[in-house]
């Protein structure tokens, strides 16, 4: 557990670290993580360096010809431009008669489709419905190739009974510590557990071990949080009516810190990471009347930047906060049309709310939708929830919320949680499950999307 340097007062307290030579935060590192002006767009963004204490001049990358790749190659602020993109293949149905959970009215229903990386490709998973009390092995598995093709048919994935599941990759074509792990909800006997739940790469076997924290016993989200990676730590975080409870783990599961900082009615939020800093929005209710967004940062060791601070953002329970190269996008789909806006690093807005050009409508919880976002902006996935056989879109946000690439398309009359993988040459990979009967089961579908050849 780490000690607060204001507990002890013969150690002189933690500041931020800046570019001077000297460790001012304490941890035993001098002018690491240094804040630094930046230069530069797309790939050619660089940060000026601290070197011997002193910050150097920021220059700025070389363009490079644009390519396939999900990258600004070429600096001018569009990615892959003129080079199209759309799907690589036709849409796959992945499962098949096999895979039910029982009797009961969902046991037949595929819910949380998930990619998970192997050195063959991708391991689609998905649990479906369980019989309160009957419970049986609930997870399935179908073993993929890049592109989708199957290598082998419909099994069963382990003996757990799994309730939820949230993967914690931060990025498809960048290979991390938490790339094959996420956090997953079991159902043992009658207790409700949260554990992680990791995928071997090479066996393609899964693995369960107790996750090390429990937030709160009442948090929202408590079984299994908001967490994110912030490139050297994970940071989970939930809600309660005393405040936003955080806790920070190592990969390998080891608990370095947990905080509460004060926020009572707090609902709700979401979290991102930016820089390696942890942005927090949370929506406040103390009645009808009276409710309100706040915003707080944490550093990528979980340290408070920023304790939560009333913003002027509009109240919405089901926004979203989403990191993009320029800051925080602030995303708030409604009935009536989906709105966006830019904020600084406090969470404060620059920009007003605003539509997107295209009028769009994305629902007002994340069933229907999927963001991921990386160093080339925010990966994108939605469909219409209030219109049946509505168009997919898959696209790339950038900075602002402008589409710098995007292909859309009828894939079938409904798409629910959608997942979705990058590959290293910008390569897309989108799994997701359809809608089914009570009773009847639902099909699971990929789609291979990336850069169309020239005609």
């Amino acid at each position: 557990m780490a000690v607060d340097a204001g507990e002890r007062p013969d150690v002189p307290p933690r500041e931020p670290e800046t570019c001077n030579g000297i460790d001012d935060d304490l941890d035993g590192r001098i002018d690491e993580d240094v804040e630094s002006p930046g230069c530069g767009i797309g790939a050619c963004e660089r940060r000026a360096a601290c070197v011997d204490g002193v910050l150097e001049a920021c220059v700025p990358g070389a363009p490079a010809p644009e390519a396939c790749n999900a990258r600004d190659d070429d600096c001018d602020g569009v990615t892959d431009e003129d080079l199209g993109f759309g799907p690589l293949g036709p849409v796959r149905e992945l499962r098949e008669t096999t895979g039910s959970g029982g009797s009961c009215t969902s046991c037949n229903w595929a819910w949380d489709t998930t990619l998970s990386p192997t050195d063959e490709g991708y391991l689609l998973f998905w649990r479906v419905g369980i019989s309160g009390g009957m419970e049986v092995p609930n997870t399935w598995a179908r073993r993929l190739a890049l592109d989708g093709t199957p290598l082998g048919e419909v099994e069963p994935l382990g003996e757990q009974v799994i309730l939820d599941v949230r993967h914690l990759g931060f990025w498809g074509h960048l290979p991390t510590p938490v790339d094959a792990l996420h956090e997953v909800t079991l159902r043992i006997g009658s207790d409700d557990r949260p554990h992680w739940f990791q995928i071997d790469p090479r066996t393609r076997a899964p693995r369960t071990e107790r996750r090390p924290y429990m937030l709160a016993p009442d948090c929202r989200a408590a079984l299994i949080g908001e967490t994110v990676w912030t490139g050297s730590q994970l940071v989970s975080v939930c809600w309660d009516e005393e405040g936003v409870h955080a806790a920070t783990v190592t990969p390998e599961g080891v608990e370095v810190s947990r905080r509460v900082m004060p926020l009572p009615d707090a609902r709700g939020g979401n979290v991102a990471v930016y820089e390696g800093e942890v942005g927090i929005r949370s929506y406040v209710v103390h009645d009808r009347d009276d409710r309100y967004v706040t915003f707080a940062r944490l550093d990528r060791n979980g340290e408070v930047l920023q304790e939560p601070r009333r913003v002027d953002l509009e109240y919405a329970s089901w926004a979203r906060l989403l990191a993009t190269p320029a800051g925080w996008l602030h995303l708030v789909p409604q009935f009536e049309q989906t709105r966006w806006q830019l904020l600084s690093r406090e969470g404060d807005p620059l920009t007003e709310l605003v539509p997107f050009e295209d009028g769009r409508r994305m629902g007002d919880s994340p069933l229907q939708d999927f963001q991921r976002a990386g160093p080339s902006g925010v990966l994108n996935i939605w469909q219409n929830p209030y219109e049946e056989g509505s168009d997919l879109y898959v696209e790339f946000l950038g900075p602002r919320g402008e589409i710098t690439r995007q292909w859309h398309g009828p894939v079938g009359p409904w798409v629910v949680s959608p997942h979705a993988r990058i590959r290293r040459n910008g390569n897309v990979s989108v799994a997701w499950h359809g809608l089914g009967g009570d009773g009847v089961r639902n099909d699971v579908f990929f789609l291979e999307l990336g850069c169309l050849p020239d005609e």
